[in-house]
């Protein structure tokens, strides 16, 4: 089990969920490896959509034209 409070956890689920973490209100303080696992990973998809909204902005703001559908044709 891992702790949740004062960690890398704590701020991935406060960021993940957008309500901060409240160690007063009966939910588990601790995680089992498979959900840090699945909270990391979840991070970085978070992380990874961010990174292609921003170079997707900057492409558009450069005058770059993108493909409207899911094929080239």
């Amino acid at each position: 089990m891992h702790p949740i409070t004062n960690t890398e956890f704590q701020e991935i689920w406060e960021r993940l969920t957008k309500a901060k973490f409240n160690t007063n209100d009966g939910k588990p303080l601790f995680m089992c490896y498979i959900c840090c696992s699945q909270l990391r990973r979840s991070h970085q998809l978070m992380k990874r959509a961010m990174k292609a909204e921003e170079l997707l902005t900057a492409a558009i703001n450069n005058g770059s034209e993108l493909p409207r559908r899911g094929n080239a044709n």
